[in-house]
């Protein structure tokens, strides 16, 4: 498979185009697996830790410690499934699925008032869909800058997907928030009442790619949170080629993963 081969020098490369290589792109073939399948079995809560172990290598612990934090963690996986009512993905803060673009922006001034005047617009050279851009700090406490991108449908014009992204500065830092801020998201969206059989948790996609959550809601929509590419530590130790990608957290709200509102080409067109 191509692109396994290409993952050994950067997974991002690797992974071509879609959801969420960069601020335009919508779901399609780059993790077709996670978000296509209808049920995937839920991976102890520890895996993250266990795949930033082993792939992206950023904590060293001793035997005993590790084992110990592995257990810890497996407890709290097999805990009672969440209650209450039924978790609802309707877009990110005030912007909501199916707002026009200028309901976003005025979405955006509200949630994000300081960089309300930076927002930029593009159109994906392919799915020719509007994309409004903007970058915001620490989302969470201490996460660093966030790309933001609001996504309007081919033909309804109307808000289909927000991707939240965050990038690793490429040192070793850098990369221990990065992770932490897909743990405490991981942690959070466990907590909420989504469609049980739609649930994935810690499902490796790829070399130095990981699910670190998806599931949807009574609606279809969805939540998917990605990990991928490299730690300082292994970049460094890359000799050959190009230089691999640092680590890169990817957040996206999807309102209709299986059908995107996106431009194709009509049948006997060509």
């Amino acid at each position: 498979m191509a692109g396994a081969r290409l993952a050994r020098r950067g997974c991002c490369a690797a992974l071509g185009r879609g959801c969420m290589i960069g601020p335009v792109g919508l779901v399609s073939e780059r993790h077709e697996e996670v978000c296509s399948s209808p049920m995937g079995e839920v991976a102890a809560v520890g895996a993250l830790d266990d795949f930033a172990d082993r792939i992206l290598r950023l904590r060293k612990r001793t035997g005993g410690d590790r084992r110990k934090h592995r257990s810890q963690k497996r407890g709290r996986a097999a805990s009672s499934p969440p209650t209450g009512p039924p978790a609802a993905i309707d877009g990110f803060r005030q912007a909501l699925f199916g707002m026009s673009e200028e309901q976003v922006r005025q979405a955006i001034r509200k949630d994000f008032p300081a960089a309300a005047g930076k927002i930029s617009s593009a159109v994906h050279p392919s799915e020719k869909t509007t994309v409004l851009s903007v970058t915001a700090s620490d989302l969470l406490p201490n996460s660093g800058n966030a790309r933001i991108s609001y996504i309007f449908g081919y033909r309804s014009k109307k808000l289909i997907q927000v991707n939240i992204i965050w990038s690793s500065e490429g040192n070793a830092a850098s990369d221990e928030t990065l992770v932490g801020t897909a743990n405490s998201l991981r942690d959070y969206f466990a907590l909420q009442n989504y469609k049980p059989d739609t649930v994935v948790a810690n499902r490796q996609l790829a070399e130095n790619t990981i699910a670190v959550f998806r599931a949807s809601d009574l609606q279809g929509r969805m939540v998917l949170l990605v990990l991928s590419g490299f730690t300082a530590a292994a970049r460094d130790e890359e000799k050959k080629g190009p230089r691999p990608p640092p680590l890169t957290l990817e957040l996206s709200y999807i309102e209709n993963a299986a059908h995107p509102d996106v431009f194709k080409i009509g049948k006997g067109q060509f």
